[in-house]
Formats: C-alpha cells, sequence, structure tokens
C-alpha cells in the first residue's frame, strides 16, 4: 500500500507541475504588462508571489480550523457516538493510519462525510448527523474508509497547495478584468487606451490559462476521489455497502446552510449543484463498484476503464501489474439477511444490482458462505481448503 501512495504522489506532482506551470506563465504575461507601466517586473512577482505564499502559509496551519468553522462541525464525545468511534478505529487498523482520526459531527440532515487535515497526526473525519441517521453499520464504514483513504493518500495537502495556486491565478485574472474596467487611474488617458494594448491580450491569456487550470485541478480532483473508493473497497471488502452508501447519499442530498464553494469539494458527494466540477458522476462510481469481482487496485483500475471507456489508469500501470495488487482479495463482506429484507433501508435498485452480482459470482464458481451473525461471505475458489474470518463477528470458516 505505501508503494502505491508513493507512486500516487509522483502522478500527482505531475498535475501540481502542470498548474505550477501555469501560475507562472501568468506572473510572466503581468510583469510584461505592468512594465508598459514603468513598474519593474520584480515588484510584480514579488507582489505576486507574497501573496501566494502567504495565502499557502495561512492556509497550511489553520485549514483545519477554518474547515471545522466554516461547517459548523462539533466535536463527538466517545460516550454519544461508540458505533461510530469503533468504525473510524476499524478502518485506522485496516489502512495502517496512526493515530486515529478525531471526529466530529454536523448538524445537518442531509447525509455526508468529509476528511481534513493536510497530516495523519492533525487529520479528522466529519461526518453529518443525517448520515448516521441514513446509513447502516456496512454503509457507514465504507464511507468512513473512503474518507480515511484520503488521508492516508495525502489527498488533503495536495488539493491544498492546488486550490491555493488555483485561487492566486483567479485574483490575476480578476485584476486584469478590472485593468480593462478602467479601475486604473492616476495616468493620462492616451497612456492608458495604448496600454489596453497589453492588458486585453493578458485579460484573455489569463482567463484561457485559469480556465485551464481548472481542468487540471478537476482531474487531480476527481481521480482521488476514484483512487479513495478503490482503497475504500480494499479496506472494508464490501463494494456493494459503498455503493448502496453513495447512491442514498447522492438522493438525498440537500443544500447545506454552512456549505459553500471552499467546503463542497471535501465531501464524498459534493452538496452543490456544481458537484460534477470536483467529483465524478456519482452513477459512475457505483457502476464500477457493482463490477467488482474482487477488492484489489488492478480489478478496481479494470471497472474503472471499462465503463469510463478510458484506457487511462487510476494508478500507475507498473504499480497494478505488481502480484500485491493484481492478487484476488476475497469480497468477504455483504448485507446482512436482516437489511436484505428491509425494502425501506435499500433502494430496489441496489438490491436488483446485487441480485445480479450475486449471479455473475455464481458463474465464476464463487462460494457462498452463511454465518452465524447473518453476514454473507463471497469467495473466490482460490482460497478453498484456507479459513477466513467473518469481517463481522471475527468467527473463523473453512472454505470447502
Amino acid at each position: 500500500m505505501w508503494e502505491l501512495i508513493n507512486k500516487n504522489k509522483s502522478k500527482t506532482f505531475l498535475f501540481i507541475f502542470l498548474m505550477a506551470l501555469c501560475f507562472g506563465l501568468m506572473s510572466f504575461c503581468l510583469a510584461k504588462t505592468f512594465e508598459y507601466f514603468d513598474i519593474k517586473s520584480y515588484w510584480v512577482y514579488i507582489v505576486v508571489y507574497g501573496y501566494f505564499f502567504v495565502t499557502l502559509f495561512i492556509a497550511n496551519k489553520n485549514a483545519k480550523d477554518v474547515f471545522l468553522k466554516l461547517s459548523n462541525a462539533r466535536y463527538a464525545l466517545r460516550a454519544y457516538y461508540p458505533k461510530l468511534y469503533n468504525i473510524v478505529h476499524e478502518m485506522s487498523i485496516a489502512s495502517g493510519l496512526n493515530p486515529i482520526p478525531e471526529i466530529y459531527i454536523i448538524d445537518e440532515d442531509s447525509p455526508n462525510a468529509f476528511a481534513c487535515g493536510k497530516e495523519p497526526k492533525n487529520a479528522s473525519i466529519i461526518v453529518t448527523k443525517g448520515l448516521l441517521a441514513r446509513l447502516n453499520r456496512d454503509e457507514l464504514q465504507a464511507v468512513v474508509a473512503h474518507e480515511i483513504s484520503h488521508i492516508v493518500n495525502r489527498d488533503i495537502l495536495y488539493l491544498l497547495y492546488t486550490s491555493c495556486m488555483l485561487g492566486c491565478m483567479v485574483f490575476i485574472s480578476d485584476l486584469s478584468i478590472k485593468m480593462i474596467k478602467g479601475s486604473f487611474s492616476g495616468r493620462s488617458s492616451s497612456r492608458s487606451g495604448g496600454g489596453m494594448i497589453y492588458i486585453i491580450p493578458f485579460a484573455l491569456i489569463s482567463i484561457l490559462i485559469v480556465g485551464l487550470s481548472k481542468i487540471f485541478y478537476s482531474c487531480l480532483s476527481k481521480k482521488r476521489e476514484y483512487l479513495a473508493d478503490a482503497c475504500a473497497v480494499q479496506y472494508t471488502r464490501n463494494p456493494i455497502a459503498l455503493a448502496n452508501a453513495l447512491k442514498k447519499i447522492d438522493e438525498e442530498q440537500t443544500y447545506f446552510v454552512n456549505t459553500n464553494s471552499i467546503t463542497s469539494s471535501m465531501f464524498i458527494v459534493s452538496p452543490l449543484n456544481n458537484k460534477n466540477n470536483t467529483h465524478p458522476p456519482v452513477e459512475k462510481r457505483i457502476e464500477i463498484l457493482l463490477r467488482l469481482s474482487s477488492c484489489n487496485i488492478a480489478a478496481y483500475n479494470s471497472a474503472y476503464q471499462n465503463v469510463l471507456g478510458k484506457k487511462s489508469n487510476i494508478v500507475s500501470k507498473k504499480i497494478i501489474e505488481k502480484p500485491n495488487y493484481t492478487k484476488i482479495i476475497p469480497i468477504v463482506a455483504g448485507i446482512t439477511s436482516a437489511n436484505e429484507n428491509n425494502q425501506n433501508n435499500i433502494s430496489k435498485d441496489i438490491i436488483n444490482h446485487r441480485k445480479a452480482y450475486d449471479t455473475m459470482l455464481k458463474t465464476k464458481n464463487y462460494i457462498f458462505i452463511k454465518c452465524d451473525c447473518d453476514t454473507k461471505l463471497k469467495v473466490p475458489q482460490e482460497f478453498k481448503g484456507q479459513t477466513i474470518p467473518c469481517p463481522h463477528c471475527k468467527k473463523m470458516h473453512l472454505i470447502n
């Protein structure tokens, strides 16, 4: 897993490098434009990069507190939320995350969750009151696993850097538009008019670069959402639970009073209408999860390519081809029989998908075992003769 994280860093740095190039190009164009007004280039660079590093320093130091305050989140006491604490502990152990993140609650009826904190040592998991009310234990575990994946993969740190960069570029672009509108005064009209020869091309270039940077940012954000889904499946071995959770969250999503464009990109499903700017379509994420026959990265990558019709990988091809990531990991966690019979808790679409999915597994000679706790274990033939624990009650089962 740590090798996967390191390789994923390299791919992320490529996106950050491309955004840094765009930022540098905008700064250069701005400096050349201001030279016409007898302002030295180095002053422009000092102001622009000074603004960026001050913004980054403030965000780097206070990002977590800002996100918690903007979301109106309050610390969750273990005495009131024992099940949530147990789930976060379980998924922290499964992912190798240490220390265990702090837990916060948002008093919102709409189900959702996000993670914040630039490093694992100061990370937090934030869930809404609605999420706890609407999801069963398996689904809640899947959502927590997704958010812990963001922490383990350092997604929050990378998105913090890129969002600061993008914010500075938007600032420069807005500055150029104000220059065109005549916000700059104090020079003769003839000189100002002549300056338009430089300002207008710069404004057009800056708008183009900002648009390109937003595409880079969107691609980075979407890929990391897919990767978090893949890692969550590895941690829980239960893709159906994550698919069901995503469907419930998406269907019951309403606007948050304390949500804005800054915090919306952090949630597992964006609560704003522009969700596709930073998040992949929920229906595509669900379809990928329902096509999995194993819980490894290679299986997820294959489903990702088939569903989206893309040849690109969610991680490096060299990683996917390694034995550790192609080894069959059985789907040993299933929704319990009690929940299967509860039509109010599970949507009909998901039930139909699960039945079709189970049929597909049976054609591949998967072994179905019903545990005493009503959990269904779905295990490939390759594990015949081995013993596997139930993920819920920990009872050992001999596969035969």
